[in-house]
């Protein structure tokens, strides 16, 4: 859930104009905002070719580097799975059937270890509604290890941030799946019991690390018979690339020395209206690139998805193109970059925030 004490302006002239917009440019067009044939398709492929890689390493004995490889190669389609269908399942954009929904999203977050309910939850509740601000225990704001929000208190160490951060992006999957996700359940049956103490909800955080620990762990156990050591490497070695590889995609379109950082006044208010905030602190990369845009789910149009988050990937590109007319046209700084920049622009934000403030302050005025 949003915190509460945190409050946006009113809906401004550009949040009203770009929605009246796109509701029109949908209803003319007779669009509908579900997934259509070619997410399933590429959701599908992306399937084909983990439990291709999958299939592979149990039946062909392809050698040390090769089965590295290859569980390399199935962790990343595990993860594009995820973002393709599971993601979008989590914001019911995927299909109107309540129940297939629920099932992909369960079944995606489940293959790399992933409580789906858990993970919708907070993620529509809290990185939807309140990107890039202080006080939210998430994105940004959510470890002590790194200083990626510039309210956030200084320590010595998060001079080294930019060299190590890396490494805790590579464990970020891992930490979600055996420590997060119990943390988030314990509060969550504290903080809302009614809705997190049924058996369904136990039922699917179990069957999520269940069926996770049997594809991964006990079937190539029980077929291959490695030694303990080279079957959990190779597991450590594709969660680790694999969890890497997928938030280099994204971490910059927030994260950034592009993005704006605000925070509200001392009564938790903001100056400027949700629409324009989720502007304010996204950054896209080739949003219009209707192929990237397919194959990588709109991870390079993250304003689109984060103003209009019921609606399917696959009309990212147009909505993008609309989203870019409507703040040229009302004043709202939107930017886009190259995926180069886009990293750079991490690289830098982690460098300057991991530097004492009065240096960065300092450093600002002479500037």
């Amino acid at each position: 859930m949003a915190d509460p004490a945190i409050c946006f302006a009113p809906s401004s002239e550009f949040a009203l104009t770009l929605g009246r917009r796109v509701a029109r440019e949908f209803e003319a067009s007779h669009r509908s905002r579900f997934a259509d044939w070619s997410v399933w398709a590429i959701a599908a492929g992306y399937v084909g070719a983990g439990a291709l890689a999958y299939a592979l390493i149990l039946r062909s004995s392809p050698g040390a580097a090769g089965t590295i490889a290859l569980a390399v190669l199935g962790g990343c389609c595990a993860f594009m799975v995820m973002a393709t269908v599971g993601h979008a399942a989590a914001h019911g954009a995927l299909t109107p059937r309540r129940w297939l929904s629920d099932f992909v999203l369960f079944a995606s977050f489940a293959v790399i270890g992933v409580s789906g309910r858990l993970w919708r939850d907070r993620h529509v509740g809290l990185h939807h509604q309140l990107p890039n601000l202080p006080g939210t225990g998430i994105d940004g704001d959510g470890s002590s290890l790194l200083r990626l929000l510039p309210h956030k208190r200084w320590r010595p160490a998060h001079a080294l941030q930019r060299f190590y951060a890396p490494l805790l992006y590579a464990l970020a999957v891992p930490h979600m799946a055996w420590l997060e996700d119990f943390q988030l359940l314990a509060a969550a049956r504290r903080a809302v019991p009614a809705g997190y103490r049924g058996w369904c909800v136990l039922a699917e955080f179990a069957g999520a690390k269940l069926l996770h620990l049997i594809l991964l762990i006990a079937i190539p156990a029980l077929l291959l018979h490695p030694p303990i050591w080279a079957l959990l490497g190779t597991y450590a070695i594709a969660m680790t690339v694999s969890s890497t590889a997928f938030l280099a995609l994204t971490i910059g379109t927030h994260l950034s020395d592009m993005a704006e950082f605000p925070a509200p006044n001392a009564g938790g208010k903001l100056a400027h209206d949700w629409a324009t905030h989720q502007v304010m602190t996204t950054i896209d990369w080739m949003p219009t690139n209707a192929l990237v845009t397919a194959l990588l789910a709109a991870v390079n149009a993250d304003v689109a998805h984060h103003l209009f988050p019921q609606y399917s990937h696959h009309h990212a590109a147009l909505l993008s193109r609309i989203i870019a007319e409507e703040a040229a046209a009302h004043g709202v700084p939107y930017r886009k970059a190259s995926f180069a920049r886009v990293l750079q622009g991490h690289w830098r934000h982690l460098t300057r925030l991991g530097q004492p403030e009065e240096i960065v302050m300092s450093a600002a005025r002479r500037s």
